[in-house]
């Protein structure tokens, strides 16, 4: 297999829609004979309409963190959901879009947010 860059103009266009560019590295991949440049797919956020009802989303985040130690993260379903680094920005989460307000309520109510 080979990793095809995704570089020059094709890049510039997917990151002036909001794609984030990334590279994947020679020193995280030993096989890889040099970095290829990409587009990130780090993280999965949950989009909402900012108009959707506080009650719903309070409850969707509520359940999200009740079930965390179900949901696996990766690949290997042995580490937890790990809600505390996926609300704030992290490589592996990184956050592009604002909370919703209630969604933000909730997350600092439960101890993700300072």
């Amino acid at each position: 297999m080979r990793f095809l860059p995704v570089d020059g103009e094709p890049l510039r266009q997917l990151v002036v829609q909001g794609f984030r560019a990334t590279v994947i590295a020679t020193a995280d991949h030993e096989n890889l004979p040099a970095d290829v440049s990409a587009i990130d797919f780090s993280g999965w956020p949950i989009y909402t309409h900012a108009e959707a009802d506080d009650t719903f989303i309070e409850a969707f985040c509520i359940s999200l963190d009740a079930r965390k130690d179900r949901i696996p993260w990766e690949n290997t379903g042995l580490e937890p959901l790990p809600l505390a680094r996926m609300v704030k920005d992290a490589p592996d989460a990184p956050l592009e879009v604002p909370f919703h307000p209630a969604a933000e309520r909730v997350w600092r109510s439960l101890g993700y947010l300072s």
